[in-house]
């Protein structure tokens, strides 16, 4: 079959069918738009790496702040666990203040 059909005075042409769906229409429309525009490439490119290098930063400063309360809850459970028992300073207290000076 032809993609011309002649009828007396009459020229009908068929458009091809597109054989991409929505997502490949777009990509090309965008494709053709970045050769028109290298301007346009530019700031997606320069976009994308400062949301990179945004995203990295949170990501470490993250990171510093869990370690930083891992630190602080090893400190206090050192602080905790090394306590001396009220009970033994009463005792010593009581030894202490019960005893006469020479």
């Amino acid at each position: 079959m032809s993609d011309q059909h002649q009828v007396p005075g009459v020229v009908i042409q068929q458009q091809p069918q597109q054989s991409g769906g929505m997502v490949t229409t777009i990509a090309g429309g965008l494709f053709d738009a970045f050769k028109t525009s290298p301007m346009l490439l530019l700031i997606v490119i320069l976009n994308i790496a400062f949301a990179g290098a945004a995203s990295y930063y949170l990501l470490q400063m993250e990171k510093y702040r869990a370690d930083d309360r891992h630190e602080l809850a090893d400190l206090l459970n050192k602080c905790l666990m090394q306590t001396v028992p009220i009970a033994y300073l009463q005792q010593q207290q009581q030894r202490g203040s019960g005893s006469t000076g020479p």
